[in-house]
């Protein structure tokens, strides 16, 4: 299992080209990261992923990957399912999460206004 921090914070507030952001991707996981902060997650050949956004003041949210009514790829925040706000209880969950699944990958991005940066769509 690989745990990945993407400082995209850091990476727009240091103003870094495009190149120079994609070295914040690793081993392909992140297949595009633009200057705005926004990033694609390759997850067909890699486990399951989950965001997680620390907003620095104790709270966080998860979200997971889905497929909607129309087989497009989503995103679910999963305050809809009781995980969070509190981030002890969004890192309970991906303890459990772990637990359940050796090849999850976890992508967490610290940012205080609790932006996740996925171009898919996110259903709250």
């Amino acid at each position: 299992m690989m745990m990945v921090l993407l400082a995209m914070a850091l990476a727009m507030g240091l103003g870094l080209a495009r190149a120079e952001a994609s070295a914040f991707t690793l081993e392909g996981i992140v297949t595009e990261m633009r200057e705005d902060g926004a990033f694609l997650l390759n997850t067909a050949d890699f486990g399951d992923v989950l965001v997680k956004v620390s907003r620095l003041d104790g709270t966080a949210a998860a979200y997971v990957p889905s497929m909607d009514m129309d087989g497009e790829r989503i995103f679910l925040n999963l305050l809809i399912q009781g995980v969070g706000p509190e981030e002890a209880a969004v890192d309970d969950y991906i303890r459990r999460a772990k637990a359940r699944d050796s090849d999850l990958w976890i992508v967490e991005i610290e940012d205080q206004e609790g932006r996740h940066f996925l171009t898919e769509r996110v259903e709250d």
